[in-house]
């Protein structure tokens, strides 16, 4: 029985340096690449700056409010469900009572 040693596996420490060995490679080949990359982050960041995050904060606050009375609403309806049932089941218990009642008078 061979016992696993603990920690990464063999070889893994060469393929990150490897990777990173090819990172650098492309990039001294083309160098537009980090340009490029530049563009798409100033890109997002003018995105993110367009956002209207009160207008989004109010809507999500409506649609919260919205949500919660809906939810209140059905509570409510379990709840005289609930109520329901057990009345219903305290009836069903008097009358399974009458009836043996019933029986035992008819003996």
């Amino acid at each position: 029985m061979t016992i696993k040693k603990r920690g990464r596996p063999v070889g893994s420490i060469k393929k990150g340096l490897d990777m990173r060995a090819q990172l650098l490679d492309e990039v001294q080949r083309n160098p537009s690449i980090i340009d490029d990359f530049a563009k798409t982050l100033k890109a997002w960041d003018e995105m993110e700056a367009q956002v209207n995050w009160e207008e989004i904060a109010k809507k999500q606050e409506t649609e919260l409010k919205v949500l919660r009375d809906e939810n209140d609403e059905l509570a409510r309806i379990c709840v005289n469900r609930f109520e329901k049932i057990n009345d219903y089941m305290k009836l069903v218990k008097y009358l399974e009572g009458r009836i043996e009642d019933l029986t035992i008078r008819g003996r």
